[in-house]
């Protein structure tokens, strides 16, 4: 094996490396440096490619994420928003493996839930993306993925990592779910993963963009509102600052209801996520501890989606 080669066998094997030598049209001897992205999420491995004066990203999927995302929709999403300046910068992708490499931004940052100025910012551009005239091919709503999600946590040893309390709780926001089918709108282009660390102001960049469109689907604007909300655990007062931001004004009771109710729908999805991963993982200690999170934070939506509900009935008529 060339030493240029196996310089970074420690990071990424033969396979890779000659895809991104492919890719960038270099050879091995001309990568600078390869390392694992400090800001990395926890779906996925990435690595930052420094070659020849410029940075990208390197992700590949990790453990049974094709359970949960198609990355056929992923390189869909990419393709249809292309030509508005909203996401990433693509420079590669491959669907069937998953593997993805894009434009890395150095010196940039996530945003900061303690920043009014940068919530205000993401609200503006989640606003702008879900108003986009772009039809992504398949609806998937966060209802659709709670139902999903949950049985696959039922069909593995998932279920053992429920947080106490969590499936007689998951009946109460299956109850609910009717009540936000009464306030649904019209269907939009929406990210499915709308997180803080996926709204990434780049350095020298006068907007922040959107990032990481694993799950993009035709589906509630308001579901990516509260998986912004969930990820972020923002307090009540920050939530509402959140939904004001977003929709340019003041919000309603039935808005504000709906928020509360789409992040007890969102967060008990993603405690069930968590709660497969705990069983199928290594470091299950991390994601018993999403889970938990995950769950007291539905309980804090469901409990403020009722706290609004009167107030909603009344604007509903």
């Amino acid at each position: 094996m060339d030493d240029a080669v196996t310089k970074w066998s420690d990071k990424l094997d033969a396979f890779h490396i000659g895809l991104i030598c492919g890719v960038l049209g270099i050879i091995p001897q001309e990568i600078d440096d390869i390392y694992t992205n400090p800001g990395r999420g926890i779906n996925n491995d990435t690595f930052v490619i420094a070659a020849k004066g410029k940075t990208y990203l390197y992700r590949l999927p990790g453990k049974g994420t094709e359970l949960f995302c198609d990355r056929d929709r992923e390189y869909d999403a990419y393709m249809r928003l292309r030509e508005y300046a909203i996401t990433d910068e693509l420079v590669y992708f491959e669907p069937r493996l998953g593997i993805k490499m894009s434009v890395y931004y150095p010196n940039s940052h996530v945003t900061d839930v303690t920043s009014d100025e940068e919530l205000r910012l993401s609200m503006e551009l989640i606003y702008r993306f879900h108003h986009l005239p772009v039809e992504f091919p398949v609806v998937d709503t966060p209802s659709m993925r709670l139902e999903r999600y949950h049985n696959i946590a039922e069909e593995s040893a998932g279920r053992e990592h429920y947080p106490e309390g969590f499936e007689s709780f998951l009946q109460e926001v299956l109850e609910f779910e009717p009540t936000l089918d009464r306030f649904s709108q019209k269907l939009c282009p929406c990210h499915g993963d709308c997180l803080p660390n996926n709204v990434l102001f780049p350095c020298g960049k006068p907007e922040p963009i959107l990032i990481d469109f694993e799950f993009p689907a035709m589906s509630d604007p308001y579901g990516d509102l509260a998986a912004f909300c969930h990820d972020g655990e923002l307090p009540e007062d920050a939530c509402l600052r959140c939904l004001d931001y977003y929709l340019g004004r003041p919000a309603g009771n039935l808005e504000k209801c709906k928020l509360f109710g789409y992040i007890a729908v969102v967060a008990a999805m993603w405690c069930c996520w968590s709660s497969y991963k705990a069983a199928v993982e290594k470091n299950a200690g991390f994601y018993d501890g999403y889970s938990l999170m995950s769950y007291r934070y539905a309980k804090f939506g469901l409990e403020l989606a009722k706290k609004f509900l009167p107030g909603a009935e009344k604007e509903l008529g």
